[in-house]
């Protein structure tokens, strides 16, 4: 999904549960460690079959799946805001962190940790979704042959480094063409790894404010909070924490270039381009007021009207040559977000999700009437 580092925990629900919380121990676990607990916790509706099973919370509807491919990966979509914020604050104080991964700068960037066992775990910024992958004799064999993994070099005289992160800052500094290739590459044209890609100085900085503002003088774990210290926070969204201004945002646009992608089972499909037509732009209107909210509504003769009702508009802070905004919206299923770009044309971005594995995000390059 086209997102940068300011939409971290974008979907964020201010809501703590107490109960059923995922720890650390359990991303330095093993798989069946894992699974066992799960099973045995009782705070689980368990379905698919023994070997690969699939659990949702009873009373947070919290996702875990199990897969298979190269070894096991279990993937853990989180339904808090408290106990995805503090399952990130702990990866970044215990496990060792390994390198930024980006590759298309449409994409959020990948966070790379192992922990002392030899679990690897990613996360970015645009969803409340850790990917937990543990050791096999294949992705041993991988990450002993991992110099194919593609990264990128500035073309200049006095270049240096490979990143594996395309949006690495010490990319933005190049004056020449920027070249993809690969790790083994790389190395034999004497490039060192970027310094900038494998540290997480920034992120774990930012986590670590929100983490201290959710929870002030935090010594114990999140479990010991009391009832007081929740309740203040319940009616805070991650925004408001880090105080983003509120704005009205109305607009009234044209688009002509408009792409789709499905989500089906987990899965996402190949996204799909919408014929561009002259004559039969999608209309896009935007009208809301700062305290009040507002609602968005896009027509085109060949599709049946969109219309989603939000509750706020939040400015968050410039970055990428735009100005991205988020959306508030009444239904959760709904994810609404825009950029105002400086030197190129202006993006909305709209997520309709059936469920946590089903949906559709639609895309649309905005000219403005």
């Amino acid at each position: 999904m086209k997102k940068n580092f300011t939409l971290i925990l974008a979907f964020l629900i201010s809501s703590i549960v107490f109960g059923q919380k995922i720890t650390f121990n359990h991303f330095s676990s093993t798989a069946e460690n894992l699974k066992r607990y799960l099973l045995n916790s009782g705070d689980y509706i368990s379905s698919g079959n023994a070997d690969l099973p699939y659990f949702q919370g009873k009373e947070d509807s919290k996702n875990i799946k199990f897969y298979k491919s190269t070894g096991v990966t279990v993937i853990f979509d989180f339904k808090t805001d408290s106990e995805y914020l503090s399952i990130v604050h702990d990866i970044q104080n215990n496990a060792e962190f390994r390198f930024q991964f980006c590759t298309d700068k449409n994409e959020s960037i990948v966070y790379n940790y192992e922990t002392y066992v030899g679990n690897k775990i990613r996360f970015n910024f645009s969803e409340m979704r850790i990917s937990l992958e543990f050791p096999s004799e294949l992705n041993n064999f991988i990450d002993e042959n991992s110099d194919l993994t593609t990264v990128f070099v500035c073309k200049s005289d006095n270049s240096y480094a490979f990143h594996t992160n395309l949006k690495c800052s010490g990319l933005a500094n190049c004056k020449s063409e920027i070249s993809k290739t690969d790790i083994r590459s790389a190395k034999k044209s004497n490039y060192k790894i970027c310094e900038i890609c494998t540290d997480d100085s920034y992120s774990k900085e930012r986590i670590s404010e929100k983490y201290n503002t959710v929870f002030p003088n935090d010594n114990e774990n999140v479990d010991s909070k009391s009832n007081t210290q929740i309740s203040e926070k319940e009616d805070k969204n991650i925004f408001d924490l880090m105080g983003y201004p509120i704005i009205a945002f109305n607009k009234n646009m044209r688009s002509y270039t408009v792409s789709i992608r499905n989500k089906k089972n987990g899965i996402e499909e190949k996204e799909k381009m919408i014929e561009p037509n002259i004559n039969n732009p999608h209309y896009i209107s935007i009208a809301s007021d700062k305290d009040k909210g507002g609602r968005l509504t896009i027509k085109n003769k060949n599709y049946k009207d969109i219309i989603i009702d939000f509750t706020k508009v939040y400015q968050l802070p410039y970055e990428d040559g735009g100005t991205p905004y988020y959306f508030i919206t009444e239904n959760k299923n709904y994810s609404i977000y825009y950029v105002d770009n400086n030197n190129s044309n202006d993006f909305l971005f709209i997520e309709i999700n059936q469920d946590a594995d089903n949906g559709i995000s639609i895309d649309f390059g905005i000219s403005e009437i």
